[in-house]
Parts: C-alpha cells; sequence; structure tokens
C-alpha cells in the first residue's frame, strides 16, 4: 500500500482541527460532538430528526441528547455542562425542539476560532 501524503493546505487543516478539538476530548464524544453540530446548524431540530442526520437509531439519539443536556456527563467533580435545550415546538405541541444553550454556543465558537486562527496563521502544533 502507498502512503498518501496531504498537500500542505491539507496538513495544515489536518492539524488546525486535531488543535481546535483538543478542549472537547475531555467533555464529548465525536458521536456527541456531531449531534451538537447539526443541532446548532439547525436550530429546533426533533430528536428523529437528528437520529437522521447522524445516521443513527433513534433510541441512540436520545442517549446522545441527554448527555448534551448535561445528563451522564463523566466530568470529575465538576458540574453537568448543559450544552442544549429542549423546549416545546411552536409548530407541534407533542413535539420537543432541540436549541444551543449559551455554553453550547461558546463551546462551538472556541471551536471554530480555534480552527480558523489556527489555519489562518500557519500553525502545525
Amino acid at each position: 500500500m502507498v502512503p498518501v501524503k496531504f498537500s500542505a493546505q491539507e496538513l495544515m487543516a489536518v492539524v488546525g482541527l486535531s488543535n481546535a478539538l483538543l478542549p472537547v476530548q475531555e467533555l464529548l464524544s465525536l458521536a456527541h460532538l456531531r449531534s451538537l453540530l447539526f443541532i446548532a446548524a439547525e436550530p429546533g431540530l426533533s430528536v428523529n430528526e437528528l437520529a437522521d442526520r447522524i445516521g443513527a437509531p433513534q433510541p441512540t439519539a436520545s442517549r446522545y441528547v441527554a448527555v448534551l443536556l448535561g445528563r451522564y456527563q463523566n466530568v470529575d467533580n465538576a458540574r453537568p455542562v448543559q450544552f442544549i435545550i429542549q423546549e416545546v415546538s411552536a409548530d407541534d405541541p407533542r413535539r420537543r425542539a432541540l436549541f444551543l444553550t449559551a455554553d453550547g454556543r461558546r463551546l462551538i465558537a472556541d471551536i471554530l476560532g480555534s480552527y480558523v486562527k489556527s489555519t489562518s496563521n500557519g500553525e502545525h502544533g
């Protein structure tokens, strides 16, 4: 098998993304982070819609939502962080809509800011 080499620009993006995700690794898994990003991109998603976006069964998406709501987080002696809230949908009172909290917004802004900064400054570690 021939090793694949990244271009300088691709390498900068890979390293930048890796560095941007460093603060998240103690808080959320990749699956939880993907869920959070979909909720950020489409505020008001239901759990079923989130399950469709992430390609997971509805019970799995429900578990991810529970963690993002601040339940079941394993951070030693720290208060759980509520990254999202669940509200009754304005369109259908039987439906629950998912939205970012200020902490969720801040986490995504920090990741994006770190990524943009590292890729625009040419940082490599």
